[in-house]
């Protein structure tokens, strides 16, 4: 028998026993990790640029490769302007194995990846 609640009403709680139809035939995704949107070309861009900001004082002078979606190098062959600012040498190379929002950032002569160092 069940009891009442203070208020009069009777309580009942259900026990999840079973995964979801979505959780059993569907992965997230990895490029929007669920959300069904990812960044746009643009925004990326700005993304980049801001790094580069962010880590203007320690690689002063020093020449980088940066490696982007071919998609988003198409959109910065079209507006070179919004990294145009950064006063090292910067060489952006398509790399089709990356997806549309993620980017790598290495220094050209050391050959190292930096990209993690100075994201926040």
């Amino acid at each position: 028998m069940f009891q009442f609640s203070p208020v009069g009403l009777v309580e009942i709680t259900r026990k999840k026993t079973h995964s979801t139809i979505m959780q059993t035939y569907f992965e997230h995704c990895p490029c929007c990790h669920g959300t069904g949107k990812i960044l746009s070309r643009e925004s990326v861009l700005f993304k980049i640029n801001r790094w580069l900001q962010r880590a203007e004082y320690f690689i002063q002078g020093k020449p980088l490769d940066i490696f982007v979606n071919p998609l988003v190098k198409e959109t910065y062959n079209q507006k070179p302007q919004i990294l145009g600012k950064t006063k090292n040498k910067i060489n952006v190379v398509e790399d089709s194995f990356l997806g549309q929002d993620m980017y790598r950032i290495m220094l050209s002569n050391e050959k190292k990846d930096i990209t993690s160092k100075y994201n926040s």
